[in-house]
């Protein structure tokens, strides 16, 4: 018995041993298994880092080749007018070539079609007329002839001006206006959202509200109100023969304007009240003012007034209207 008890003993014992060993070396490989993949991540990261590097240095490379292979020193294509009634602009067209001579004869393309420049010392220049209806965005092209042999430049990265004016400004009610017992009431949140997009600056933006042609409410969205009320002042003490007399009503409702803006998105809460007959079209809409003249309307909600109340479903604005006007009042519908 006792050697059987002690046969059991070692048989557990080994058994014990197996188990142990095969614990410990489950643990010993889980943690090389960690090591490892540690390895890896580390190396897939090292790898990123080397092809964002590759990738970065290879756009160098080919930024580098590009601009020396370029034919062009410099140029500038500015507007000089616009003439939206007509669905014109006019642009006046620079560039400078890096090698040229006395025979060499410049064009530029603006989609398909060429205009000549003329030699003007070391720039050749030209005044091109453009459609309002192309961008032109990428799709400018530089010739430069000399006797037969021909080069030319693409400004790949060109963006037109007529895509300057897209997503300038946008805006939303929180709230439509009701019309009841032949009163109008707009008392909602008006979201907007204003953006220079670098080719513009702003003077102006105000939200308005009409009721045919008269303006019943306007709220100029780019003036700071002071704070507080002033103090009352004595305007006569210390005064001389000559002075001018400031009424402290006029002081009171003075705004105080900020400089231009390149852009501004913002809450602002519009509440306005007005008896409007049945069958009267009401309009609300945003006006921005550029600092260059130019002046951006964007339709929030219009709508013609029904004989009790409501507005009638026909005369709903369903697509917010948005264009935009130049100095000397030609507009251009925009999406």
């Amino acid at each position: 018995m006792n050697k059987k008890k002690a046969a059991f003993i070692g048989v557990g014992i080994l058994i014990l041993i197996l188990i142990g060993g095969i614990v410990a070396g489950f643990v010993i490989m889980t943690k090389q298994m960690k090591e490892i993949t540690n390895q890896l991540v580390y190396l897939q990261d090292t790898s990123d880092i080397i092809q964002s590097d590759l990738g970065g240095l290879q756009s160098d490379i080919k930024k580098t080749l590009e601009e020396e292979n370029s034919m062009v020193e410099n140029y500038s294509i500015e507007v000089l007018d616009t003439d939206f009634s007509a669905g014109t602009y006019t642009v006046q067209v620079e560039v400078i070539p890096k090698e040229y001579t006395d025979q060499t004869k410049a064009s530029v393309f603006f989609g398909t079609k060429e205009y000549p420049l003329t030699l003007n010392g070391y720039t050749y220049q030209g005044k091109v007329v453009l459609s309002t209806k192309e961008s032109y965005d990428g799709n400018v092209t530089f010739l430069f002839r000399n006797g037969e042999k021909k080069s030319t430049e693409v400004l790949k990265n060109y963006v037109g001006f007529i895509t300057g004016f897209d997503n300038v400004l946008r805006g939303t009610l929180e709230k439509t206006p009701q019309f009841s017992q032949g009163t109008i009431q707009v008392n909602s949140q008006l979201e907007f959202d204003l953006q220079g997009a670098g080719n513009f600056e702003f003077s102006s933006l105000m939200c308005v509200v009409e009721k045919g042609e008269e303006t019943i409410y306007e709220k100029e969205l780019l003036t700071e109100e002071p704070e507080e009320e002033p103090e009352a002042v004595d305007f006569f003490q210390g005064m001389g023969d000559g002075d001018e007399v400031v009424s402290t009503e006029a002081v009171a409702e003075k705004e105080v304007p900020v400089e231009p803006v390149a852009g501004l998105v913002g809450t602002v809460m519009i509440e306005a009240e007005q008896e409007v007959e049945p069958g009267e079209e009401v309009r609300i809409y945003l006006k921005a003012v550029s600092t260059d003249g130019y002046t951006f309307i964007y339709d929030i909600f219009q709508g013609t007034t029904g004989e009790e109340e409501g507005f009638t479903e026909e005369s709903l604005l369903t697509v917010q209207s948005f264009y935009v006007q130049d100095k000397k009042g030609g507009i251009l519908m925009l999406d």
